[in-house]
């Protein structure tokens, strides 16, 4: 049973091997291995969201968490460069809806043409501003 949880009998797991961390650039179910390259920087009254490769639940979420904080700190736009992000989903775009509500400018740049088709089908650019540079 090498790298496989047991039960003893009394009910209680135990490890048979240690555990063994995925690779960094692996993908897994589990939030605590999916390794995020979200960047966020303050610049005067903006915050700026970069290396997003992915914008789905789980990345949705440390965005809408880690960008709050920012902008509770009185930021006035926030701006998030998608032109690393290959796909996105319900849940990222639910993550967006949010910080636009909570800061009220939210600007998405550079969208990769499937991650824009996404954004216009859903019909996001009548919400957000879409910046193509």
């Amino acid at each position: 049973m090498a790298g496989r949880q047991a039960f003893s009998h009394a009910g209680t797991m135990e490890d048979s091997a240690p555990k063994r961390l995925p690779p960094p650039d692996c993908r897994c179910d589990s939030r605590r291995f999916k390794i995020s390259a979200m960047n966020i920087r303050l610049e005067a009254n903006v915050v700026k969201v970069t290396g997003l490769r992915e914008l789905d639940e789980t990345t949705g979420n440390d965005l809408r968490e880690q960008t709050l904080g920012a902008i509770r700190s009185l930021r006035d736009r926030v701006e998030v460069d998608l032109s690393q992000t290959h796909s996105v989903n319900g849940g990222g775009l639910g993550a967006l809806v949010h910080l636009q509500k909570a800061c009220g400018n939210v600007c998405l740049l550079n969208p990769r043409p499937p991650v824009r088709q996404v954004l216009e089908l859903a019909r996001m650019d009548r919400i957000f501003e879409i910046v193509q540079n």
